[in-house]
């Protein structure tokens, strides 16, 4: 939800709340200011840098809290959006 924050208002919506966690521990995490506090181009990468550092159902290569520490917006800003159309065959 945080990667699409950025389109979301345009469509009317002025805050996101998203419910986490079961039973006593269950909270809700606002989308709009966790998106306002690591910024526009932090979230454009999160897809990626989730990708290559793995979740539940993929092997990984880093976490994800040392992924986001090495600056990932200039890494990974354009990472899954280019072709290099010499090497497809």
């Amino acid at each position: 939800m945080v990667y699409y924050w950025n389109v979301l208002p345009s469509h009317g919506l002025s805050e996101l709340w998203v419910k986490a966690g079961i039973g006593y521990s269950t909270r809700f995490v606002p989308i709009h200011v966790l998106a306002a506090q690591i910024g526009e181009n932090s979230c454009q990468v999160l897809p990626a840098v989730h990708v290559l550092t793995g979740c539940v159902y993929t092997s990984k290569i880093g976490t994800k809290h040392a992924a986001l520490m090495t600056n990932p917006e200039h890494y990974l800003a354009d990472f899954g959006t280019k072709t290099d159309e010499s090497t497809i065959d």
